[in-house]
């Protein structure tokens, strides 16, 4: 059996079952409709940062791509210049990305290294040891290596690597699915349109 519950307004007093509650709470609040939530708020700002953060992504792969059709050549983008750096590499089947932590920041071996740069730094390391987990084209590898005649700890790395046709997937369906949602709330507000 149901159970019933009574919500007192100023003006009437509401009776209904308590799956309506929250229909009711609607109905009687000052202005009609619910006051968007904090989570509903922080998840619709997160989905438009990556929707627009893919179709970066995407336009960026899109363009670059095509450069590396050749065999034996890619792209190479690094970013960063103290302990922490990252580089992307970019072939005509692969895209790749790594993590590097150093001993000291990078700016200790290179002073003029760029922020962000197209060309990447060859190191002589001793004692070169890591793991590598690989299948279907994937690959994630995590190495550490010691400086020269040494074996005081120089770089740690953490690498992934993706075929092109995942990373061109991945990075259009968010702005994909965005897509479909806009359409779809626009069938549902306009039914009458839809129908045509």
């Amino acid at each position: 059996m149901t159970n019933l519950r009574h919500l007192s307004n100023p003006r009437r007093t509401v009776i209904v079952a308590e799956c309506d509650i929250a229909q009711v709470l609607q109905e009687n609040s000052p202005t009609g409709h619910h006051v968007p939530s904090t989570v509903r708020r922080l998840r619709r700002i997160l989905f438009t940062t990556v929707t627009l953060v893919s179709i970066v992504l995407f336009l960026s792969l899109s363009v670059v791509w095509p450069c590396n059709l050749t065999p034996g050549s890619s792209s190479f983008l690094g970013v960063g210049r103290g302990r922490f750096v990252m580089d992307v590499w970019l072939t005509r089947s692969d895209l790749s990305i790594e993590l590097a932590r150093y001993d000291k920041p990078l700016l200790h071996y290179h002073p003029d290294a760029a922020l962000i740069r197209t060309r990447g730094y060859g190191w002589f390391v001793d004692n070169l040891r890591g793991s590598v987990f690989e299948g279907h084209g994937f690959r994630f590898v995590t190495t550490q290596s010691d400086y020269e005649f040494s074996t005081h700890l120089f770089e740690t790395t953490w690498s992934a690597e993706a075929p092109i046709w995942f990373c061109l997937a991945a990075t259009a369906f968010a702005p994909t699915l965005a897509i479909l949602r806009r359409r779809f709330r626009r069938r549902k507000a306009n039914p009458a349109h839809a129908s045509r």
